[in-house]
């Protein structure tokens, strides 16, 4: 009895099993790239997400904006001593500060000078301090006058008469905005003030301040 071999695949057989498996493969290829344009597409939609919110949280929310100042009060000491004017006078202004901010705003050691009439008569300096988000802070400044070339200013006879002096004032703040614990920014506030004194009630009848900040 004649044994039965298997007979061997047809050349045509094999090609189309070739093909199938080829087929098969470039399906799995076009897939995975599909998958993997949609992933980059999910990611680069993400990154830009991510990035046009930070851009519009640091121009709003994390901007820093400028404080508010105002001078509430100003003492000035009695002018006679023992029948004469001393030559320095320590002049004391509250002023109210004001941080806008949605984060505290820590400040060092700050430079301030009064002028009369463009020429710089006093010099003081602000104590380091920490101001709250949005609150508003009353610190008081002590400022040393040189009461010589206040009496030599032509204006001043004539502004002692009327009860009211016109000066000038200029603090300079230097410190840093921490956002979250994680964003930090250094900040100098520069703040110009013309402020009207009424010598005899202490009190600040008029001022017009303008404020900066320096990043």
């Amino acid at each position: 009895m004649a044994e039965n071999k298997p007979l061997a695949p047809s050349g045509s057989q094999t090609r189309r099993d070739e093909e199938g498996f080829s087929a098969i493969f470039q399906s799995k290829k076009v897939k995975q790239r599909k998958y993997m344009i949609k992933c980059a597409g999910c990611c680069m939609g993400g990154i830009l997400l991510l990035a046009i919110l930070v851009t519009a949280l640091a121009l709003s929310v994390f901007r820093i904006k400028v404080p508010e100042v105002k001078m509430n009060r100003i003492t000035i000491p009695q002018l006679l001593v023992n029948g004469s004017i001393p030559s320095t006078i320590n002049l004391i202004t509250e002023v109210a500060f004001k941080n806008p901010n949605v984060a505290p705003f820590k400040y060092n050691n700050g430079t301030n000078f009064l002028s009369y009439h463009g020429n710089i008569v006093g010099e003081g300096h602000t104590p380091p301090g920490n101001s709250k988000a949005r609150r508003t802070q009353n610190m008081n400044i002590s400022i040393e006058v040189n009461t010589t070339k206040v009496l030599a200013d032509p204006n001043f006879k004539s502004e002692i008469g009327s009860g009211l002096l016109k000066m000038s004032s200029y603090i300079r703040l230097r410190g840093r905005v921490k956002i979250i614990k994680i964003i930090k920014k250094h900040a100098v506030v520069i703040i110009n003030c013309t402020i009207t004194a009424n010598i005899t009630g202490q009190a600040i009848v008029d001022q017009k301040c303008k404020n900066r900040v320096l990043l």
